[in-house]
């Protein structure tokens, strides 16, 4: 009678841990749905998004929820494909909005501008969450504009202009005692030029000073 009990006992309790795992999934099923329904502001973005913040780590604060990101992060399994798709479309929402805040930044400078003897190749915000006008010159060899978020830390390495909100330097793997071609130099103060005539009249966008640079890429730039 006893083994009987103990056989029962453990089927029930089976049961019960199917019952939740059943319903686990559905709730993050639920939760990613609402995700991928779930509105982005470009103000939250620009607060937001360009400060290196992941998409799921972001869904709630763009209107998802706590649940809709763990669903996001762990959308590996047959059953959580649409997430992974919400995933990877937020992702590519995401950037294209941070691209679309630099361009306002530093506009009219967009791809095909020439400054000087530079010529604009494109306008982006990279992983790292930082700005960067890509410039190349008359012999195809590119150069990286990179516009920070300016700190009072910054001043281990000068930058090449700077903004009442913004530093602006040459990505060169150097410690900044590198000497930067004269013309490349003229190219980036000119796109500084831009970024001050317009800083006051767009959103401050959450880019990556380059004090925080140093501390999570360790490189110098």
């Amino acid at each position: 009678m006893k083994e009987l009990d103990k056989v029962q006992q453990t089927e029930t309790e089976a049961t019960t841990m199917e019952q939740k795992q059943d319903d686990a999934q559905e709730a993050a099923q639920e939760a990613a749905q609402q995700a991928a329904n779930a509105p982005i502001s470009r103000r939250d973005f620009i607060r937001w998004g360009t400060a290196g913040v992941g998409v799921a780590a972001a869904l709630p604060l763009f209107g998802g929820t706590a649940e809709a990101a763990r669903a996001l992060r762990t959308a590996d399994t047959e059953g959580q494909e649409p997430a992974a798709a919400a995933a990877v479309e937020r992702e590519e929402m995401l950037q294209a909005a941070a691209d679309k805040a630099l361009s306002l930044l530093v506009a009219p400078i967009a791809a095909g501008t020439a400054l000087g003897s530079m010529n604009v190749e494109s306008v982006r915000v990279d992983r790292r969450g930082v700005g960067i006008v890509e410039l190349a010159d008359g012999r195809g060899r590119n150069y990286l504009a990179e516009v920070c978020r300016r700190t009072q830390q910054d001043a281990r390495v000068t930058p090449l202009a700077s903004t009442k909100n913004y530093s602006l330097y040459l990505y060169n793997n150097g410690s900044g005692s590198v000497p930067t071609d004269e013309q490349v130099g003229r190219a980036i103060v000119a796109v500084g030029d831009r970024v001050r005539a317009n800083e006051e009249s767009v959103e401050v966008l959450a880019l990556r000073s380059r004090k925080e640079l140093w501390q999570t890429e360790g490189y110098l730039g």
